[in-house]
């Protein structure tokens, strides 16, 4: 009779968090997976670490998109799920990045660079890149496409860094 008493307090004490939002908090935390863009098919080609996190960057050179042919590269999540592309173009002078997805982004972190230790400046000592300290960033977003974000100044070839947010579940 106590064990049944037992059951039945958890039992209502379930049902009272679910209908007070709860549990639907902790279910849409499971739903966010991070996201980084690698080179077509090829998603653990460019990490930034050989072991741990999981992080990649692009190569990009200075003429291989334009503005009606754009470079693409795959947007990754979980290491190996495809959930959209990165496209990227440039007009000689501004480089164009554009993330669209399939699972809408809750934020988005970009970073461009010259050379490859120029990741130094937003990495830990260990090598694993701080997605927080991109020169671009949006949070608090609910989106599939960001639109054009510019980036000026560089040279023939650049290094990529795109991190993603993608919520896996629906809304």
């Amino acid at each position: 009779m106590l064990k049944n008493s037992i059951l039945f307090a958890v039992l209502i004490a379930i049902i009272a968090l679910a209908l007070t939002g709860f549990a639907s908090a902790w279910e849409d935390e499971d739903c966010e997976e991070t996201a980084w863009a690698a080179p077509k098919y090829s998603p653990g080609e460019t990490r930034f670490v050989d072991q741990g996190n999981w992080g990649t960057y692009v190569n990009y050179t200075l003429g291989e998109g334009t503005s009606g042919n754009y470079k693409q590269y795959y947007i990754y999540a979980g290491q190996n799920y495809k959930v959209g592309t990165l496209k990227v173009y440039d007009d000689g002078d501004t480089i164009y990045v554009r993330y669209v997805t399939t699972p809408k982004l809750s934020e988005y972190h970009l970073h461009v660079v010259d050379e490859i230790g120029d990741f130094s400046a937003v990495q830990t000592k260990k090598g694993n890149p701080i997605p927080g300290q991109f020169a671009y960033s949006k949070e608090g977003i609910s989106t599939n496409d960001t639109g054009w974000i510019e980036v000026d100044g560089h040279p023939d070839k650049v290094y990529i860094a795109a991190h993603s947010v993608v919520q896996l579940c629906d809304d």
